[in-house]
């Protein structure tokens, strides 16, 4: 998703990115947000989602939100990561370092390097203003519904010109490559 936003092969300034529930994680919403782009999911399983509170104290502040609310977002590990988390987008944007070889950095297999735990409170944090946005605006559901009809669409008509799983030959048979 993100190899797509940053290197395209167009001079068109990408500023969002559709996907669908897949798409998106804490560390996805975190690294859009560094790289200067919108993540945009279609959430088939929003009544699972959960939000976080911005700051500690005032737990009963919001009490028709009190079933979905967790903790408050540790903005303490953020801070001491910001340039860190900087260094990592800015390899990303320009290129200097292979995405996967950072994304696999930071999974759930990596839980204490101190970046990845800094990247999933600020993409904690992002998903909530998201999700918040996304529940607020009828709007906005149906821009990620419609861009993500296109992608599917693009997706279809590229099944149907590449014949074959996107061209690859996926056996050995010469009758079959015919």
């Amino acid at each position: 998703m993100m190899e797509g936003v940053l290197r395209h092969c167009t001079a068109m300034e990408v500023d969002r990115q559709y996907v669908d529930s897949h798409g998106q994680s804490a560390v996805a919403f975190a690294f859009c947000h560094l790289l200067g782009f919108q993540l945009l999911p279609r959430l088939k399983a929003i009544h699972k989602q959960r939000l976080y509170r911005p700051e500690a104290g005032h737990p009963e502040a919001y009490p028709n939100l009190q079933p979905v609310l967790r903790r408050p977002i540790n903005w303490n590990l953020v801070v001491p990561e910001y340039d860190n988390m900087i260094k990592y987008s800015t390899a990303l944007r320009l290129g200097t370092a292979d995405t996967d070889a950072i994304l696999r950095r930071f999974t759930r297999h990596n839980v204490q390097h101190p970046t990845y735990t800094a990247l999933l409170e600020l993409g904690k944090a992002r998903r909530t203003i998201f999700l918040c946005r996304y529940l607020r605006l009828r709007e906005l559901r149906q821009e990620i519904h419609e861009g993500l009809n296109v992608v599917e669409n693009w997706n279809s008509a590229n099944d149907f010109i590449l014949f074959g799983k996107g061209g690859d030959l996926a056996t050995n048979r010469r009758e079959d490559q015919e």
